[in-house]
């Protein structure tokens, strides 16, 4: 029943290659018996029990990944945040400290020149 509405499903979508692949395992259906085909049921959906806990497994690691890469990313807008206030402060201090400098070079010059008799 199931490989049923996928073929109506390739049918609708008219994707051939999905369309040829249950065309396929129809024919081969076919050509095995009542037990074989059972047994084959039986296979597959212990099949899909023993990998249905991995595919969960792999999407809770696709989710724990997507989610730490989304913790990577703000912790680096917030790094960049952080290295542009930081330069900003830098530039600030040294501009004040140059002022500052550049005060006390005049004044110190100022002084010497009046000491030393020169006009400044």
């Amino acid at each position: 029943m199931y490989l049923r509405v996928l073929q109506s499903q390739a049918l609708s979508n008219h994707n051939l290659q999905q369309l040829t692949c249950i065309s396929e395992l129809f024919r081969c259906m076919d050509s095995f018996d009542f037990e074989s085909q059972e047994h084959l049921l039986k296979q597959l959906q212990n099949d899909m029990l023993i990998r249905q806990a991995y595919t969960q497994y792999l999407m809770n690691c696709r989710q724990a990944m997507l989610s730490t890469i989304d913790v990577l990313e703000s912790f680096n807008r917030q790094l960049e945040t952080e290295s542009h206030i930081s330069v900003h402060h830098i530039l600030m201090v040294s501009v004040k400290m140059f002022k500052i400098l550049h005060f006390c070079l005049r004044s110190c010059f100022r002084w010497f020149g009046i000491h030393a008799g020169v006009d400044v």
